[in-house]
C-alpha cells in the first residue's frame, strides 16, 4: 500500500508546441500591428507637413507666378524663402517629402496656374507599401484639397502617361459648369477608389492647380 501519491511535473511536447503556436499567432500580428500604426503615423506627420508648406507656398503664389520667365525653377526660390520642411529636401527642380516622394512645383504655361505635381507613385520598383500610398492619396483628397477648394483651379490623378487622369475635378470658382465637377461633389468613396486605382499603375502623380 502507498502512502503517497505521485504528481506529474512539467507540460507534455503536445502542450508545448501549443503554447509556441499561440505565442507565434501572437507575435505576427503584434508586429503587423506595429507595422500599420507606423505607416499611419509617418503619413498623418507629412500630411501634417504638407498642409504648412501649402499655406505658406500659397502666401507667395502671386510673387512665385511674376517668376515665370526669370529663368529660376521654383524649388529653388522656395527653398530661398525658408518654406520647405527640415525633413524635406530639394535636388534641381524637384522637392523630396520625409518619405522620399518627389514634388514639383511650377507654372503651368497654358493657363498660368502654380501647380503641385505630388509623386505618390514613382515607378513599379516603388518601395512604399501599397497601403502607405493609398493612406497618403486619402489624407491629400480628404484633408488638403477639399480644404483649399477656393484656391484650388482643378485637381486630379495623373497615371501612367498621356491623358489618363481620374478623379477630376474642379474648386468652386470653377466648376459652374455642368459638365465640371466641383471638388466638394466627391466623396469618400470616389476618393478611395481613385486612390486604389493609383497602385495599379507603374507612375500616379497627384496633381493640383492653384489659381492666382
Amino acid at each position: 500500500m502507498k502512502l503517497f501519491y505521485e504528481s506529474q511535473i512539467g507540460r507534455s511536447m503536445i502542450e508545448m508546441l501549443g503554447v509556441l503556436a499561440i505565442a507565434g499567432i501572437l507575435s505576427v500580428s503584434g508586429i503587423a500591428g506595429y507595422s500599420k500604426a507606423m505607416y499611419k503615423y509617418k503619413v498623418n506627420k507629412l500630411t501634417e507637413e504638407f498642409v504648412l508648406f501649402l499655406n505658406d507656398f500659397l502666401y507667395f503664389k502671386t510673387s512665385l507666378l511674376e517668376t515665370e520667365n526669370s529663368g529660376t525653377n521654383l524649388a529653388t526660390i522656395l527653398n530661398s524663402l525658408k518654406i520647405i520642411p527640415e525633413t524635406w529636401s530639394i535636388d534641381g527642380v524637384y522637392i523630396y517629402d520625409s518619405t522620399s516622394r518627389q514634388i514639383r512645383p511650377f507654372i503651368r504655361n497654358k493657363n498660368k496656374f502654380i501647380a503641385i505635381d505630388y509623386g505618390l507613385k514613382l515607378n513599379q520598383k516603388d518601395s512604399a507599401p501599397n497601403a502607405e500610398t493609398r493612406l497618403l492619396c486619402q489624407n491629400i483628397w480628404l484633408n488638403i484639397i477639399k480644404l483649399y477648394d477656393e484656391n484650388i483651379y482643378t485637381a486630379f490623378i495623373w497615371r501612367g502617361s498621356g491623358n489618363d487622369y481620374t478623379l477630376e475635378c474642379f474648386g468652386k470658382n470653377f466648376c459652374d459648369n455642368i459638365n465640371r465637377r466641383c471638388i466638394s461633389d466627391v466623396t469618400v468613396s470616389d476618393i478611395s477608389n481613385a486612390c486604389a486605382s493609383c497602385l495599379e499603375e507603374n507612375k500616379c502623380t497627384l496633381a493640383i492647380d492653384f489659381f492666382k
